[in-house]
């Protein structure tokens, strides 16, 4: 138990490591605020308390700060709530912020100290940093630094002369800049950089470093490849950085060509550093620190300086056990250096991450190639895979270790590229003489796919298989475990392949070469990629097993001949004697014809007598003389059974009546076999399927026609084959005219499919002039002899000659043939174009069509005397010809069909036949025909899923109507009540099919109530969806109005009918379409019973027709007619069909489109925070339009809020940024429904990018989208009524959209406050061209020259009675534009308040600012005014004041944050407080004036309270964060005393309870000023916390111990008899505060809970003794710590409590009024011993008395006491506590990371030998100890 607790402890994390750890603030960042986070469940307890603890400050002012992204608006929103505690700007877990907005937002975070960027920062930026040092410095006053890694973003061998060095060589480093250089990123930067450059570069390195080393922790100088001369100036100018960098953490200098003593001198200079933690991704820290148990560093390009930097490690390391270094750059220098230092090692037991009992090994190609997808980082190079010589120095020294004795049974380094030379030495590792038995574990070794050439295999073979004369040195068999050795894909020759083969024969348990399993019979190498080298080595193996029963070299492409040949050789020679083999699998190996007589030969002398089957199938390329030599072989075999999947001795017995080789791949040898089976007495084969065999040949070898004819052949007197069929298998026209040959001499064949073969043409020849020249006799040698064949045979009743090309000419061929023939009943022709090439064929001058072949085929048809059944389907007949084929079919006395329809059916499906509009006709002709003459016999018909155009359907329809038989085109089972046509591409033709079904009387729909039509599929293009959809509506219409159904009809098959519908494509994973939603609005009228839909992902209103509208139509707006009637359709469907709730139209928050159609709801808030900040969830075009469509009809809804979402920026349903588009649909759809609204009162659109201009890359032809949003807005604004507060935040609206914004509040009188903060609204964006002409737009009449758009929006104000807010803040509105608000009347209207903070007022000159001045004296409504964050100057207050800013009836002046006292904190300019002070005292109106963080300094603090009174109002004045000093102070008190109604200096709130100052820090000044607030009973009354840490209230601005402000709050706590808790957290009390606090402390009679940890460096003994002694006498305090009531663990982690904070807590544990139940403290990293060069009566004060509390505890069970500097004296006291008897001891005692020593250790050792229980753990040089 002890070991997990200590183990539980050493794992806790400081918390500087938490702050510093991107991955984790990233994760945290996007939980929320604090109080979120501490309620989440993904949080453990004690993260919770870390979090919302005073120790999660700093974490938490970083996760604030650092959840910043470019695409998350809200970032700055996070900062505003960091607030004055924000510090630190953490930016490296947001890559994309763009820095520079940080100084904009200043204001949210006041006391910004440091900004760590989160990228590496590039020249330009830098160089705009150290040029706005200045402006920096005023808007963060208290910034110390701006910190980041430089990174060039240029490469500098791409310059002879790099700007990237020059500016690194002259930029301006000094202490003075605000730029804190803590990394420098140099990777590839300095390729091919000339010596004398790079040598001033380094130079000025060093300069840089000896003023800014402290600060420099990251140096990366990797894969410069630096040339000789460069390597000597890079590592000179290394010794230099190395001694000045102090905080120096991580270098690397991989990848430079470093080698020699340069090498080595850096190696010993990385060493000896003491803060290096990497050098060249090597881990120093934790080598150092022996805490480092194992270490993976492949793939890290480590070199000869890391190797022998870790070389030099690693013979004092005692921690590390595991090392991996395999695919570096070692070197082998490098590698010796290691394998020397692992040797001498006596705790590494592996160098390629071996570990002891590993059985199998794999280190080949395709595993470490995975490894390394896992191993590398984004944008890392990968590594050379192969085995270099340097791993396999590591992987043998491994070996020769030991570290696999006994237990490696398996190694596999196939891949790895080795050569001869590394497979000798592997061998030599492996099977070492001396030692034999000692690897006597190996089974198998996998050396394939490598370089090893003879001399490899010679030397592996000598250690497999020792010589005679060396037998003597080893045992009688040097290696009893090698039994598998896997050499395939090795270049080995003829004298390493002997070499192996006789190591093979004499080894006494080696059993294969060629990766075969031991006791494998049935061996598998299909697919193995074996050469014909691999065939050579595995038939020297062969030769050795002769009880193989069965071996699969299937897919194994052999492609050289000679080696085919060789190869087969071999393989049949050593099967030759084998009696054993039983299958031989030889398919798919590309196998030419010298290869087949080669296995021919082989089995007519095989004697294996148990040979049966032998496959050699999918082998195209035999054909000839070698076909037939292998068929006569295979057949003259006397024990073979199958040759592939034919049968051959059942087919020879008789015994096989019918067989399907559909895709077999038996050839021309497997058809020759066939047919001489065929021709045997005995068969009884009566059908047979050869489809796709390449009985013709290939498509390479299509000329061998050698099946084919011997088919032919066979097919002469037949008398047992009655069906054959040849699909797709290559047969020309020579092959058709030798297998018609065949026909008509005495066969029985009845039925002949060809089908997929080219009967009629030659592809490669089509479209050719040879083509035309051949047409005619290739035709008609190969239909022809089909005809012929025909009129001769009385047997065949059915033909199929479908897809065959046949042509004009080819038809004609045939006719004669039809016409004659005396049994054929059925043909095929479908799928055959009889029409010439489209250019026509020019013979004796005239141009053939199909006419005269359709024609006289046509003739055939009407005169053939059996024929009943022939399809032309497919056929592509014009006019002409189908008009033939319909006569012929009308005048035959036989012919019951031209399109395939059998005569006795009653149904035919036809979908998915890929009929076309020929073909429509052609049936529809063949309808009508057979109708008018009785005999169609059809009652149900699919034609779905075809091609058949509208004019195609539209004849269809109309046969379907007249015919009295057909009752389905859709084919549709009568009585069906539902019909699913899901999973179908459902066109428009389809609907016009089914809409006839429906539409007809008696039809088989008449029971129809449910029909899917593909709800979430395609329809075709746009217009194809209209039209099917109208046609779908009008059917259902009709259905209505007819009655022709009990039943509504539901089009979408969905069920309406349950109460959850999803329909998202979470769910189903298709794309509902704008079309379909039509149909689903249809079904949605008849739902009862449906409350929630869920129709999310799917593009509604967008579709790649209307993307490529909107590009095209660059300067008119695109129309959206079909996509918004849909969507409107929708919608209204939505709102009438009262049982639904709740619908989900994209993948955000639900529509409460129920209570909304009920006026149920007054707030809606669906802003993006809502749904948790994603930005996948915001809203699109389709949620716009159905919520607008509710906000239409509803009368109830007061407040809407949909910030956060890109209203005008729509995401498509794929989720990619990439398809950001513009529209302004939603937004227009939005502005009509607020316009129409009679009840909204608040619409919230903030950060809602209702310009579009989001993504940056859109450009200016697309400004039209931003203008019409904005005016339709406008136009809303106009309607509306109610609307009372509009909010727009954050849109960037700009310039342009004022204008259209400004028409809609001209004709407003409702609205009453207006939020435009954030919008760029300045006129300095704007060009000449953009100016507004009032004339055009018809805003202000009789005025010639054009008005700025902010002059608008003045003037916009004058006609608003009912406005009375209007904030413009961060807007960037300068002087001139104020001047154009002016001059509109914005307060000359009945504006009440007006905010203009944080914009650029400091270009105000001084008449500009009288004037303003002058403007709000003369507002008679204007109440507040907010000019902060404008870096006003003292001049623009004079001329405010002076203009009659304080003679208005302004009662709210907000000046905060601007430099009114000048640039410096104690600067004299105090003319504008001069002005202030003079105009206040007359003031009747001013009630609240806000001067924190002014500048105001001492005397600007005296000028301001010179007045008689500062007004006679006046009732509160921040002054918050200025430096006021004592004479300040008191001024401003006696000031307070003249003024009655003055309440309060600090801005404080009457009736707070907890009272928390908020802006800069105090000081103690401000603290005199808070106390004389709190003692004021407004205030000091109802205060039950104050909160004011970190709030330097100990030291003034010279760093004095200045007790003035803990004297006024000691005042306070003897006053406020209500305040129960105190926090004064890091105010570096010192010993004359300490005396006066603890005046207050012990007096109070509520004071509960005090908190005075952190900075107590110099409270001394004294202070902390004053401290405790209060403590003591109180009777109501607790705790001076801050501890919670009942508290049992104590995390004071890092909280610098130093010896005075240790004496605090230990009087708080002696107490032990909250610590009585404390069993867990931890008190790591708090310096108790004190700082560098502490006394050593220090250390005894407070670990003294630290130690005695922890005997006073009776439940403290452990106490980490890790890293606190305890030395001799403190590791005393320490002991004698422990040897202590009667008094509490804990059961476990940290003391790790303190400087004890061995003396120390053994004392404490000994003080613990009575201690029973006690465990403790201890470190000392370097070494930890547990005892």
């Amino acid at each position: 138990m002890g070991d997990s607790r200590a183990r539980g402890l050493a794992r806790r994390c400081p918390i500087d490591v938490l702050v510093d750890d991107e991955l984790l603030i990233m994760c945290l960042a996007h939980l929320g605020s604090t109080r979120d986070l501490c309620k989440s469940s993904v949080v453990c307890t004690r993260w919770r308390a870390l979090i919302a603890g005073p120790m999660g400050r700093r974490l938490w002012e970083t996760i604030t700060a650092g959840a910043a992204d470019k695409h998350d608006p809200d970032v700055f929103e996070m900062m505003r709530r960091g607030g004055a505690q924000c510090k630190r700007l953490d930016l490296r877990a947001c890559p994309l912020i763009n820095w520079s907005q940080v100084a904009s937002r200043r204001s949210y975070c006041p006391e910004m100290q440091t900004v760590q960027l989160g990228r590496g920062v590039t020249e330009h930026e830098l160089a705009h940093i150290n040029n706005e040092q200045r402006t920096w410095r005023q808007q963060f006053p208290l910034l110390r630094s701006v910190e980041g890694c430089f990174r060039p973003s240029l490469d500098l061998h791409s310059y002879r002369q790099s700007p990237v060095v020059d500016f690194l060589t002259g930029l301006p480093w000094h202490t003075s800049g605000v730029f804190q250089l803590r990394g420098l990123d140099l990777r590839g930067k300095l390729r091919h950089l000339e010596v004398e450059r790079l040598q001033q570069l380094l130079h000025d390195l060093g300069e840089l470093l000896r003023d800014n080393g402290r600060a420099l922790q990251l140096l990366d100088l990797a894969e410069n490849q630096l040339c000789p001369s460069g390597v000597e100036a890079i590592v000179d100018g290394l010794a230099t950085l190395f001694n000045r960098a102090g905080a120096l953490k991580k270098i690397n200098v991989s990848g430079n060509n470093i080698d020699g003593h340069k090498a080595e001198q850096l190696a010993c200079m990385a060493v000896r550093h003491p803060t290096l933690e990497a050098f060249c991704e090597i881990p120093m820290k934790g080598i150092k620190a022996n805490t480092l148990a194992e270490a993976d560093l492949r793939f890290e390009n480590i070199d000869l300086p890391g190797a022998l930097a870790l070389a030099k490690l690693l013979p004092n390391n005692r921690s590390l056990r595991t090392l991996n270094l395999l695919h570096n750059a070692l070197g082998l220098e490098g590698a010796r250096a290691i394998v020397r230092a692992f040797e001498s090692s006596s705790t590494l037991l592996s160098l390629c991450g071996l570990e002891p009992g590993m059985t199998t090994l794999d280190l080949s190609r395709n595993f470490t190639s995975s490894v390394q997808n896992r191993h590398l980082t984004s944008g890392q190079a990968t590594s050379n895979l192969d085995m270099q010589p340097w791993d396999l120095m590591l992987l043998c020294a491994d070996t020769k270790k030991g570290v696999l004795r006994r237990s490696l049974t398996s190694l596999n380094l196939s891949g790895t590229n080795m050569t001869s030379e590394h497979v000798a030495a592997l061998a030599e590792a492996l099977f070492p003489t001396a030692a034999p038995a000692f690897y006597g574990s190996l089974q198998t070794l996998n050396l394939a796919d490598n370089r090893c050439g003879p001399e490899g295999a010679i030397a592996l073979a000598e250690k497999i298989a020792p010589s005679a004369d060396k037998a003597s040195q080893v045992d009688k068999e040097p290696n009893v475990g090698l039994r598998t050795l896997d050499l395939r894909g090795n270049p080995l020759g003829p004298r390493g392949r002997a070499a192996i083969l006789g190591a093979l024969r004499s080894s006494r348990a080696l059993t294969s070469v060629c990766g075969v399993a031991p006791d494998v019979t049935a061996v598998n190498l299909s697919a193995s990629g074996l050469s014909a080298e691999d065939g050579r080595l595995l038939a020297g193996e062969l030769a050795g097993h002769a009880t193989w029963t069965a071996l699969d070299l299937s897919g194994n492409h052999m492609s050289e001949t000679l080696g085919q040949v060789q190869c087969f050789h071999g393989i049949m020679a050593a099967l030759s004697n084998n009696r054993c083999l039983a299958a031989l699998n030889l398919q798919d190996m590309e196998m030419r014809d010298e290869a087949a007589v080669v296995i021919a030969e082989g089995l007519t002398w095989m004697t294996s007598d148990n040979l049966s089957s032998l496959n050699m199938s999918h082998n195209p390329f035999i054909g000839g003389e070698a076909a037939k030599f292998l068929a006569h072989a295979v057949l003259g075999h006397p024990t073979l059974r199958d040759f592939g999947r034919i049968q051959v001795r059942s087919l020879e017995h008789g015994s096989v009546a019918a067989l399907d080789l559909t895709g077999g791949g038996v050839g021309i040898p497997g058809a020759l076999v066939l047919s001489e089976l065929l021709t045997r007495p005995g068969s009884a084969l009566a059908s047979l399927r050869l489809d796709n065999n390449g009985v013709g040949g290939s498509t390479r070898w299509r000329d061998r026609q050698e099946g084919v004819r011997a088919l032919g052949e066979a097919l002469r007197g037949n008398t047992a084959l009655t069906s054959l069929s040849l699909r797709d298998n290559f047969i020309g026209p020579l092959g058709t005219a030798a297998l018609a040959a065949g026909l008509g001499h005495g066969d029985v064949l009845r039925t002949l499919v060809l089908d997929g073969n080219f009967i009629g043409w030659d592809e490669t020849l089509c479209g050719s002039i040879e083509y035309e020249l051949r047409m005619d006799d290739e035709e008609a040698g190969g239909v022809a002899a089909l005809g012929v064949a025909l009129e001769r045979t009385t047997a065949l009743t059915c033909l199929s000659l479908r897809s065959t090309h046949l042509g004009p000419v080819a038809a004609a061929a045939l006719s004669a043939g039809v016409c004659a023939s005396r049994s054929l009943q059925t043909l095929d022709l479908g799928g055959s174009p009889m029409l010439a090439p489209l250019r026509g064929i020019r013979r004796n001058g005239t141009v053939r069509t199909d006419s005269a072949g359709v024609v006289a085929l046509a003739r055939a048809l009407a005169g053939a005397a059996s024929l009943r059944i022939v399809n032309l389907l497919g056929c592509r007949l014009r006019e002409a010809g189908r008009a033939a084929v319909l006569d012929a079919l009308q005048r035959s006395a036989t012919l019951v069909s031209v399109c395939g329809v059998p005569p006795d059916s009653t149904e035919l499906d036809l979908s998915c036949s890929r009929l076309n509009l020929h073909d429509a006709e052609l049936l529809a002709g063949e309808m009508t025909v057979l109708e008018g003459a009785g005999r169609w016999g059809l009652v149900s018909l699919n034609l779905l899923q075809n091609d058949l155009d509208f004019d195609g359907t539209a004849k269809i329809v109309e046969a379907f109507e007249r015919s009295a038989t057909l009752q389905t085109l859709c084919g549709i089972v009568p009585g069906a009540a539902i019909l699913d046509l899901s999973g179908q591409d459902f066109h428009c033709w389809d609907a016009m099919l089914l809409a006839a079904d429906l539409a007809k009387r008696g039809s088989a729909a008449s029971s129809l109530h449910t029909v899917d039509v593909q709800l979430h599929g395609s329809m075709g293009p746009l217009d194809h969806q209209e039209r099917a959809l109208h046609v779908l509506e009008s059917a259902g219409h009709l259905c209505r109005t007819a009655q022709l159904r009990s039943a509504p009809l539901r089009l979408c098959g969905t069920r309406l009918d349950v109460r959850e519908l999803d329909l998202s494509t979470d769910r189903d994973g298709g794309g509902l379409s704008p079309a379909n939603a039509l149909l689903l609005a249809h079904d949605l009228k008849h739902s009862t019973a449906l409350r929630t839909l869920d129709i999310s992902g799917h593009g509604l209103y967008d579709t790649n027709e209307q993307r490529e509208m909107r590009a095209v139509h660059e300067d008119a707006r695109p129309t959206w007619a079909g996509a918004t009637e849909d969507l409107g359709a929708l919608a209204a469907a939505l709102l009438g069909a009262s049982s639904v709730e709740t619908v989900t139209v994209s993948r955000g928050k639900p529509l409460p489109i129920g209570p909304l159609r009920r006026n149920e709801l007054t707030e809606l808030d669906y802003s993006l925070r809502a749904f948790g900040g994603d930005w996948v969830k915001e809203l699109n075009v389709p949620d716009l339009v159905v919520l607008g469509a509710a906000l239409a009809v509803n009368s109830s809804l007061h407040t809407l809020n949909l910030s956060g979402h890109a209203l005008m920026l729509d995401l498509h349903t794929d989720n990619d940024v990439d398809n950001w588009c513009r529209d302004t649909a939603g937004v227009e759809a939005l502005a009509d429904a607020v316009g129409r609204n009679s009840s909204l009162r608040t619409l919230i659109l903030d950060n809602c990018t209702l310009d579009g201009r989001e993504p940056e890359r859109f450009t200016d032809y697309e400004r039209w989208t931003e203008i019409v949003g904005m005016k339709a807005l406008g136009e809303a604004l106009q309607r509306n009524t109610t609307l009372t507060s509009l909010s727009m935040k954050s849109n960037f609206i700009g310039p342009r959209c004022v204008a259209e914004l400004a028409a809609g509040l001209r004709a407003n009188r409702s609205l009453q406050s207006l939020d435009l903060c954030d919008n760029d609204l300045r006129s300095s964006s704007l060009n000449d061209f953009e100016l507004v002409d009032p004339d055009s737009n018809g805003y202000i009449e009789d005025l010639a020259e054009p008005l700025l758009p902010l002059e608008l929006l003045g003037r916009s104000t004058l006609h608003i009675t009912s406005l009375q807010q209007l904030d413009l803040s961060a807007n960037g509105i300068d002087g001139a534009d104020v001047e154009a608000l002016l001059d509109g009347g914005v307060l000359r209207g009945s504006l009440h308040s007006l905010r203009l903070s944080d914009n650029a007022l400091l270009t105000f000159t001084a008449e500009g600012a009288e004037a303003f001045g002058e403007a709000v004296m003369r507002s008679a409504a204007l109440r507040t005014l907010d000019l902060s964050l404008n870096d006003l100057q003292p001049a623009h207050l004079v001329g405010l004041v002076a203009g009659g800013l304080l003679r208005g009836a302004v009662s709210t002046l907000v000046l905060h944050n601007n430099a009114l006292g000048g640039e410096g904190v104690l600067d004299d300019a105090v003319a504008g407080f001069e002005a202030l002070a003079a105009g206040l005292p007359e003031n009747t109106c001013l009630r609240a004036l806000d001067l924190s963080t002014t500048h105001m300094g001492p005397r600007g603090a005296v000028a301001f309270a010179s007045a008689p009174r500062l007004g006679r109002a006046l009732a509160a004045v921040d002054l918050v964060g200025n430096r006021l000093g004592p004479e300040g102070a008191d001024a401003l008190l006696a000031a307070r005393k003249r003024t009655p109604s003055l309440r309060t200096l600090c801005g404080l709130p009457p009736g707070a309870a907890t009272v928390r100052p908020e802006g800069r820090p105090l000081g103690p000044w401000g603290a005199v000023l808070l106390a004389s607030d709190l003692k004021t009973g407004a205030i000091g009354d109802s205060m039950r916390t104050l909160h004011i840490a970190d709030q330097e209230i100990g030291t003034d601005a010279g760093s004095h111990d200045v007790a003035d402000g803990f004297r006024a709050i000691s005042g306070v706590l003897r006053g406020c008899t209500g305040l129960t808790e105190l926090s004064l957290r890091l105010n570096n009390i010192r010993p004359r505060g300490a005396a006066a606090l603890a005046e207050g402390l012990a007096l109070s009679r509520s004071l509960t809970s005090v908190d005075l940890l952190g900075a107590l460096e110099d409270l001394g003994a004294e202070g902390a003794a004053v401290l405790v002694e209060a403590f003591q006498k109180s009777d109501t305090l607790a705790t001076l710590c801050g501890l919670e009531p009942g508290v049992r663990q104590l995390d004071m982690f890092e909280q610098n409590l130093g010896p005075w904070g240790a004496m605090l807590l230990a009087a708080e544990l002696r107490m032990g009024r909250r610590s009585g139940l404390l069993h867990t403290i931890d008190l790591q990293g708090n310096a108790l011993a004190g700082r560098t060069g502490s006394s050593g009566a220090e250390c005894e004060d407070g670990l003294r008395a630290l130690v005695a509390a922890f005997a006073v505890s009776p439940h403290l069970a452990s106490v980490s006491l890790r890293s606190n500097g305890i030395g001799p004296k403190c590791a005393a006291a320490v002991a004698q506590w422990l040897a202590a008897g009667g008094v509490s001891h804990p059961r476990l005692l940290d003391l790790r990371g303190n400087p004890i020593s061995r003396h120390d250790a053994r004392n404490l050792r000994g003080a613990m030998v009575e201690q029973s229980g006690c465990h403790l753990e201890i470190d000392f040089l370097g070494e930890s100890m547990q005892m």
